[in-house]
């Protein structure tokens, strides 16, 4: 038993650090993006590729109509399929199924940095709304989770093998990452019991799977139309 205790006390010091460092890393990131500045490197749409990985100023904002718009479809896409879709619930109290956080990588890659603004507000009212509103619902969990995946991708359409597979690595790696900032909050207001937070980490990374499966599809359905009304992230004028 002691064994088994040291073993559970175990993971659940690894999960606590892993999450403190990620958070070490993506605060600051928010905070640079908020105030002007962006990541740029050998990766990404040709519209953010650079020869070195470096941060730049933004030479363009994206609070145009245009990003205005596209960051409201995104936050109201988002919403609605938090509050209108009921979670499922798999193990009680532990587990349980939600649509929203299967479609928000799709916004991301769809409209860029101004989805990832829309999702990070859209969670305050959604929590609001749905009657979950709480200290854990003070977080940027939305805009971490999906950042990499949206500065990864080299085609936001996804024809191409090699964005499919971006995008399906991204959400697998970059999501679970994602959860290590919500994690942190759990572990710090204490919602749940520190032995079960390693349950709790892998139904998060659980309701991560299905976007593989349903952002794809979003994405191939969404964006002709928002290529035609100039609402992919670069016809926004959200540029580097």
């Amino acid at each position: 038993m002691l064994a088994l205790g040291e073993r559970k006390m175990d993971i659940v010091t690894i999960v606590t650090y892993a999450s403190v460092i990620w958070n070490a890393i993506m605060i600051p990131v928010f905070f640079m993006e908020l105030f002007g500045f962006t990541i740029v490197g050998p990766f990404g749409p040709p519209y953010l590729r650079s020869e070195k990985l470096r941060i730049v100023r933004y030479k363009k904002r994206f609070w145009t109509t245009r990003g205005i718009i596209a960051g409201t479809i995104a936050g109201v896409i988002s919403l609605a399929a938090m509050v209108l879709v009921p979670p499922i619930t798999i193990i009680p109290g532990i587990m349980t199924f939600r649509l929203d956080p299967s479609i928000r990588p799709a916004m991301a890659v769809l409209f860029g940095m101004p989805a990832l603004w829309g999702i990070t507000i859209q969670n305050f009212i959604g929590d609001a709304l749905v009657g979950t509103f709480g200290p854990w619902s003070i977080n940027i969990w939305n805009f971490v989770s999906v950042y990499w995946i949206y500065k990864l991708i080299s085609d936001p359409s996804l024809r191409t093998k090699r964005s499919l597979a971006e995008f399906v690595i991204g959400c697998l790696f970059f999501q679970v990452l994602g959860w290590l900032h919500f994690i942190l909050l759990v572990i710090l207001t204490g919602v749940i019991p520190m032995e079960l937070v390693p349950f709790y980490f892998a139904s998060m990374m659980a309701m991560s799977l299905p976007s593989v499966v349903v952002s794809p599809l979003l994405v191939r359905l969404l964006y002709p139309v928002a290529k035609k009304w100039k609402l992919i992230d670069e016809d926004c004028g959200f540029l580097p």
